[in-house]
């Protein structure tokens, strides 16, 4: 333990710093006095949010952008994909308990759809334009306008992927310069 605090005197700069480390080495040897003074003052430094960004750099701009691009992506995404907008229950409910009964032809069938304006009431329009064929086409009819509205569910995904990409690397680079500023 000596050895360290030793090591310790030998690099300090400043009295206050020499002090405080003849203060731990008296303090924490054993079979000596343990009168020793108490370091009162906080031994850990801190740094406010905004200076830790503001010693990050150049590169936390775009860094920063990034953030908020992906929290704002992020939020309109799960506004838009809940499930009560993608399969809301009172539609899927009225519609299949109207086709079972046999109280649903084609054109209310289209009404109802076209009415509600959600993702699953364009898969079932796509099966309802088949209405009467053999069951390959509706089906396939119904794979169909699965795909369109999975596309369109799929809005901005190359936008989070992107982000997604560009900011770890944006976090290297800054590594890299902040290594290269150091020599």
């Amino acid at each position: 333990m000596w050895f360290g605090a030793s090591a310790a005197l030998g690099q300090s700069n400043d009295g206050a710093t020499a002090e405080r480390a003849r203060a731990f080495v008296a303090a924490a040897t054993p079979g000596e006095s343990q009168s020793a003074p108490l370091v009162t003052e906080d031994p850990i430094p801190t740094k406010s949010l905004w200076g830790i960004i503001h010693s990050g750099g150049v590169l936390m701009i775009p860094l920063a952008a990034c953030s908020m691009v992906l929290l704002a992506f992020i939020f309109e995404r799960s506004i838009s994909l809940r499930r009560g907008r993608v399969i809301p229950k009172p539609f899927v409910r009225r519609f299949l308990a109207q086709m079972h009964s046999g109280e649903l032809d084609r054109q209310q069938a289209m009404t109802l759809c076209e009415e509600n304006g959600s993702p699953v009431s364009e898969v079932f329009a796509g099966a309802v334009r088949k209405w009467g064929r053999p069951a390959v086409e509706v089906e396939q009819a119904i794979i169909d306008a699965g795909e369109r509205v999975t596309n369109s569910l799929r809005r901005y995904l190359r936008v989070l992927n992107t982000v997604a990409t560009i900011s770890p690397l944006l976090g290297l680079l800054g590594t890299v310069v902040g290594m290269i500023s150091a020599f």
